[in-house]
């Protein structure tokens, strides 16, 4: 559950959904298609997860498909890998990498770098609660389950942008991110983070993990052949998707 950057209207929209123990369904609907977005948060109720399940068993009962978000694995292209192989030649860190002559390899862990320096912490969906007291406001809450639980089949999608895009979106905006002594000798865990000062700036940041995966979203939804599709995303996603269908399409409606 990212925060850093975020309003205090969204704030306060987000702190109420981590109380919710009912999945919302907000309907989005064109000429052509119905979307259903369920907003999800990544630490809630452990009645809210059991909540989305059975609504989205229920859609998919109806012929719906599930979309749902999860920044993917990938490995770099060959441009990428040498774009970035290039840069890591010319400094001082390729010595910790003269072991290993698996290119692919050192310019994997770049991109997972990068993506820290981004965010400001390496991402675990699964570890988000340990960062919060048991007691008080989020007392009881539970990290967000897989989405494997959701008893997904060949129908349904993860439909999310990779880790190397989002990088790779991140440059093509605000230019080449250049990692330090500190971002390579750091261990790549959730356990390990930046202070303010050290992090990428969080405008740029937000309008590439939040905009351009709105944008992604809404162009697979666009142009899925499913007329009927469940959205489970992110709270922060439902907004910025629903303009971005607009945009493509003005006969959606809310």
């Amino acid at each position: 559950m990212v925060m850093t950057g975020l309003s205090s209207c969204t704030l306060t929209k987000v702190l109420k959904q981590v109380k919710k123990e009912e999945a919302e369904l907000i309907a989005f609907r064109s000429e052509q298609k119905t979307v259903y977005f369920i907003p999800m948060v990544h630490i809630g109720q452990p009645e809210f997860y059991a909540d989305v399940y059975r609504k989205a068993d229920s859609l998919k009962a109806l012929g719906f498909v599930v979309f749902h978000e999860g920044t993917k694995d990938s490995m770099p292209t060959v441009e990428d890998v040498d774009r970035n192989y290039q840069w890591v030649r010319g400094t001082n860190f390729h010595r910790q990498y003269a072991t290993s002559s698996n290119r692919d390899s050192i310019v994997m862990s770049m991109y997972l770098r990068k993506l820290r320096k981004m965010l400001g912490f390496f991402p675990d969906t699964l570890k988000y609660a340990q960062h919060f007291h048991e007691k008080g406001f989020f007392k009881n809450t539970i990290d967000q389950p897989r989405f494997h639980e959701l008893k997904t089949d060949e129908r349904d999608l993860n439909v999310d942008v990779s880790i190397t895009g989002m990088v790779n979106e991140y440059e093509r905006r605000y230019g080449f991110i250049e990692l330090t002594a500190t971002d390579f000798s750091m261990p790549l865990s959730a356990a390990a983070g930046y202070v303010r000062s050290q992090k990428l700036p969080t405008k740029n940041v937000k309008d590439v993990i939040i905009n351009y995966r709105d944008e992604y979203l809404a162009r697979e939804i666009e142009a899925s052949k499913a007329d009927k599709i469940v959205v489970i995303y992110g709270l922060m996603h439902v907004d910025g998707t629903f303009e971005q269908l607009q945009k493509l399409n003005p006969s959606w409606k809310r």
